[in-house]
């Protein structure tokens, strides 16, 4: 018997003889949502699926330390962020409130030995949008989040989302499309990550790009 007949038997006790497919199911904005998958319900085409994004100088962990930077002018930024780095930090996450210049922001920060990370509103797109001018695809690795992304049917959002696809474009290692995900509990943030990365999906393969390459630009932050 497979684990997911295994799971419905069992859970089916535990329901007194329900059937816990229709009894725990959930109608969530228009999607029905299961109480259990595995993989016999999806025919998953592995070459589809996007590699996972290799950083140059990450090491066999998964996971990165990053020490967050904010609330202070670019040169109280670039100072913390250098110590950080100096003290064996594996990259920096940026949120500089008065960043005026990225060049002062980033002075002898080496992107192609560390990740940068960085969270902008719609008014600072213009200021990160200098970062391709500054480290070509091969030197930069991180990640742009901005919070209006969660509420994508907006047009200025609509906007930056082009601007930044094209952008970046040709960076494989840096996730232009970063999205704070919200929610009130797990199962809601994460059908809402969902929501969120097919409405930019659908918008950019509207304007040439392939679904591919617009998957490997999406970055989510979840809490």
């Amino acid at each position: 018997m497979k684990l997911k007949e295994q799971w419905i038997a069992q859970t089916k006790i535990e329901l007194k003889g329900n059937d816990p497919i229709n009894h725990l199911k959930k109608d969530w904005d228009g999607l029905n949502i299961e109480p259990y998958y595995d993989g016999s319900d999806g025919d998953f085409n592995a070459e589809a699926i996007p590699n996972k994004i290799q950083i140059p100088f990450q090491g066999p962990n998964g996971w990165l330390n990053l020490p967050r930077v904010e609330n202070s002018s670019d040169e109280k930024a670039n100072e913390a962020a250098l110590a950080h780095l100096q003290h064996g930090a594996d990259g920096i996450f940026f949120n500089p409130a008065k960043a005026s210049a990225l060049e002062k922001l980033l002075r002898d920060v080496k992107p192609e030995f560390c990740f940068l990370g960085f969270e902008a509103n719609r008014t600072a797109l213009d200021f990160y949008s200098g970062l391709p001018n500054m480290f070509s695809s091969a030197q930069l690795s991180g990640a742009l989040f901005r919070p209006e992304l969660f509420f994508p049917s907006d047009s200025s959002v609509s906007k930056g989302v082009l601007m930044m696809a094209n952008l970046f474009k040709h960076y494989k290692t840096f996730r232009c499309h970063g999205i704070f995900i919200q929610g009130d509990d797990p199962v809601d943030e994460i059908l809402n990550a969902i929501r969120t990365a097919m409405t930019i999906v659908d918008e950019l393969t509207d304007n040439g790009f392939k679904a591919n390459s617009v998957f490997e630009q999406l970055g989510f932050s979840m809490e």
